[in-house]
């Protein structure tokens, strides 16, 4: 097996586990709420705090990576990871929940900055864009079959075997990785605070790469926004029981998933920035629809699940063009790179989602249908105006950036 090859293998294993974290826990939400006698804010403020968590994370994992290695780096987080998981497990207070939660968001975030630049170290234009798209097609398994296991685990077990199952999970990514990953990083750089400083600042002067990571903020606070409401609305609105919640998140997977396959035949027929902006105008619509049948005929099972699986659907055919295009911006940066877009991503994902944390769902269960509905105007606002219009870079220090003008 090839360098190559054996960095895909750990790429692909890597990637669920950032969803895992939430896919998984979500059909809990109400039982901890109930467990912990808190609000449902609160238990909604675990999911935000781990993707908090994630995004702060990369800031540190990214450049550490290039720096020490991504092997070494990886070892590290994915250790920490697997102990933080277990305590989870025999938490007994809402705050030690909250913190853990956190720290777990933090600690992963190590894999998520490393699956993208073992990527960009290992690969390279046309093998680069079909290892992204495995990559992708992976991610997008997890919201199928995660929320199916976790209601069942709810339904059966109890919501703290989920975490169990998260560190026997990361234990398994940690023993291969010790043992196949083959770091292509040979040079360690010296640590420079000035070097970091101007990299960060470099990267984020970029209009386009923070366009990119906003929209794809914007496309991920969609799965958040259903990921946050839906347990709520199904269960305590709505008054079904965990297992519909779970099959119909397994649904949205299967949406996400269907979107990702989709987007691999239409990339041969058109242009990344055609497939973006079309699939954002889709998504208007749907959210639209999704809005009138909410206000004429009530929330219903179907209200929720049909609009929802078309949004997702688009969102995934939007992703991967946008992460395809902002990976060819920065190549000897990689790992700072993808720190910034990951907390750019994830940071804004939190932000944009928050409308769904603050209203109680089972008292405003119409959040859903206006967060898709505003979300995804603002996407395309930022797509037409500033990346489609704007074509010229902005140059902190033009003699160390690498970053290249999108071009299709």
């Amino acid at each position: 097996m090839s360098n190559g090859s054996k960095a895909l293998l750990i790429v692909l294993l890597i990637t669920p586990l950032f969803g895992l974290g939430i896919d998984l826990y979500s059909p809990s939400m109400p039982a901890i709420a109930h467990q912990f006698n808190v609000p449902e804010t609160t238990i909604k403020l675990t999911i935000i705090l781990y993707i908090i968590g994630y995004g702060i994370g990369q800031m540190i994992f990214g450049p550490m990576s290039d720096w020490f290695g991504r092997k070494s780096t990886l070892i590290i987080g994915l250790s920490l990871y697997v102990g933080v998981s277990v305590f989870l497990c025999f938490t007994v207070t809402p705050l030690l929940f909250l913190m853990c939660r956190f720290m777990q968001g933090f600690l992963i975030s190590s894999a998520g900055v490393i699956n993208k630049t073992l990527l960009s170290d290992n690969f390279k234009d046309k093998s680069l864009e079909k290892a992204t798209a495995y990559m992708v097609i992976i991610w997008s398994i997890s919201p199928i079959v995660a929320p199916a296991i976790g209601s069942y685990v709810q339904a059966y077990l109890s919501w703290r075997v989920n975490f169990f199952i998260l560190a026997g999970y990361g234990l398994i990514a940690l023993i291969l990785t010790k043992f196949i990953l083959v770091d292509n990083l040979l040079c360690v750089k010296k640590i420079s605070v000035k070097k970091v400083f101007n990299d960060y600042v470099d990267v984020i002067s970029h209009k386009k790469f923070v366009g990119f990571s906003i929209i794809l903020a914007i496309t991920y606070a969609l799965l958040v926004v259903f990921s946050i409401a839906a347990p709520f609305i199904i269960q305590t609105f709505l008054k079904q029981s965990v297992l519909v919640y779970g099959h119909l998140a397994l649904l949205m997977g299967c949406g996400f998933f269907a979107g990702t396959m989709f987007n691999r035949v239409l990339i041969t027929h058109f242009s990344a920035k055609k497939l973006i902006y079309s699939n954002l105008i889709f998504s208007i619509l749907v959210a639209a629809f999704m809005v009138m049948w909410n206000i004429i005929y009530g929330v219903s099972i179907y209200s929720i699940g049909v609009p929802s699986f078309l949004i997702i659907f688009f969102s995934a055919i939007v992703t991967p063009n946008c992460y395809a295009l902002s990976f060819r911006l920065f190549t000897e940066k990689a790992g700072t790179a993808t720190a910034v877009r990951g907390i750019l991503t994830l940071i804004g994902a939190s932000i944009f989602s928050s409308p769904a944390l603050l209203l109680q769902s089972n008292l405003n269960p119409w959040v859903l249908s206006v967060e898709y509905a505003v979300l995804n105007m603002l996407a395309l606002f930022i797509f037409y105006f500033i990346l489609s219009k704007n074509k010229q870079r902005i140059f902190v220090n033009s003699s160390s950036r690498r970053g290249c003008e999108f071009s299709e």
